[in-house]
């Protein structure tokens, strides 16, 4: 519900602000919107894309090579 009053009043389209991460300046945008600090705004998002990497750590992992340590065998 938010983004639909944050579009509105910030000028920026419902589907604009829904599909796309909080960046610090939209943090900034919400905050004032909202009542709410940017730090609140930011933390948020940061917290939503951390519990999300999970699910995605094969696809972010599957080209990485671990580094040998020095004297391993």
């Amino acid at each position: 519900m938010i983004l639909s009053f944050a579009g509105r009043d910030t000028e920026q389209p419902f589907n604009a602000i829904a599909r796309r991460a909080i960046t610090p300046p939209r943090s900034i945008r919400f905050g004032v919107f909202s009542g709410q600090s940017d730090d609140f705004w930011h933390g948020l998002a940061v917290e939503c894309e951390c519990r999300a990497l999970p699910s995605q750590r094969p696809q972010l992992t599957a080209h990485i090579q671990p580094a040998q340590t020095p004297g391993a065998a």
